[in-house]
Parts: C-alpha cells; structure tokens; sequence
C-alpha cells in the first residue's frame, strides 16, 4: 500500500493540486465536450479551471501527499455554501474566457445543467475528485474518500455528486452513494449520485430512496 497522508490543502499547493485535477480529468466525456479535442489544451484550461476554483471553495479540498507531493485531490463544499457567490463565480469564468468563447459557453451549459439538479436537502456537494494518471487504481481517491466520507457520517448529512463516467458511479457506491438521477448534458451521459444517512428522507425531500432518474 502507498504511504500517503491525507489533509487539508494547504495555499501554496494550490497550484499542484489544480493539476492534479487536470491530468487526472484531462479525458472525462464533459471535458472532452466542453474544452475539445486537444488534450494539451484540455489540461491547460482545466489547471485555469481548478485553480480558480480551489482559490474559492468554501473549505480547502482535501488532498493525498506522497513523498512531498500531492498525488490525489477531493473537494467538497458543506451544506449551504455549494452555490459559490457572484465574486466567485466570476473569477472562475474568468479563467475558462482565456479558451475563447465557444468553451466558455458550453462550460456555462454544462454547469448550468449540473447545478439545475442541485437536491433542496441541505448537502455536502462533492466535487472535483481525481488522482494523478499514473497513480490511479492504487486505492489513493478510495483514501481520500473515505476521509470525507468519515466526516458525513460524523454530521449525519447527505451528500451529492455528479459524474460523466460509467467506472466512477461504481467507485463512488463502494463510498455508500447511490444514482439519483441520470441525464445527458452536452451529449455525455451525466450520474447524480446521492449519499445519505441512514433511515433518513430522500435528497429531494420524498421518500427514503433517491429518485430513480438516470443522468449522462
């Protein structure tokens, strides 16, 4: 097994994490669409994207560091701070207009639609989860999840997602959540993914089970 700590980012690992972020999400389906085909370009954009958001999370993302180096990176917003304010927002559009006009406005799309199923329930909203490309599949996002995972149960509070890959809904069941909904956003099949506790209503305020609906 790796030996890695798990831990707050700190500021000056910003920078490291935000490409993390990127490497490791450089061929999602929804970045894919949203950003192109040049995966170069992808990274790029996405450490402009990261970086910017990382700079104005509620919380700071946690982070997997091995030997000095971050490796691996979770973030998560807690309830009522998910909806990031207008400052905020603006500072994150402002690295995606560095793409040109076309990224920027499927990248408004696409977060649009994603925030558009924002369940009512107050939530842990989790988000952006990647480890670097050639360390994953060594248990380091199971790690870093599992850190936040202790501290939802600990609050007793629900917890949701997205994801535009088939491999990461079973990755993140093995964490306890469970899809909610499906649906396609710019032409890839989108996951919203709901983890709550137990004996407790649905996301959307119903029953105790989480809509059926199935994203892409």
């Amino acid at each position: 097994m790796l030996e890695i700590e798990v831990r707050p980012m700190r500021p000056e690992e910003r920078r490291a994490a935000a490409g993390v972020a990127a490497r490791g999400m450089r061929d999602n389906p929804i970045h894919v669409a949203t950003f192109g085909d040049d995966p170069d370009r992808r990274v790029a954009t996405l450490e402009r994207l990261f970086g910017a958001l990382f700079a104005v999370l509620p919380t700071p993302p946690r982070v997997a560091v091995r030997a000095g180096h971050v490796v691996g990176v979770c973030g998560a917003s807690p309830p009522g701070r998910c909806a990031l304010p207008a400052p905020a927002l603006a500072r994150i559009a402002a690295a995606l207009a560095r793409s040109g006009v076309g990224p920027l406005a499927r990248a408004l799309r696409w977060l649009e639609a994603w925030g558009a199923r924002d369940p009512r329930t107050p939530h842990w909203h989790v988000g952006p989860v990647a480890v670097e490309g050639g360390l994953q599949g060594l248990g380091i996002g199971s790690r870093l999840l599992a850190d936040l995972t202790a501290t939802l149960d600990a609050q007793e509070v629900f917890a949701w997602l997205e994801t535009d890959k088939a491999e990461n809904v079973v990755f993140y069941r093995r964490a306890g959540f469970e899809v909610a909904e499906e649906a396609e956003v710019l032409g890839v099949r989108c996951w919203f993914m709901a983890r709550r506790p137990a004996a407790t209503p649905g996301p959307r305020g119903g029953g105790g089970t989480a809509p059926a609906r199935e994203l892409t």
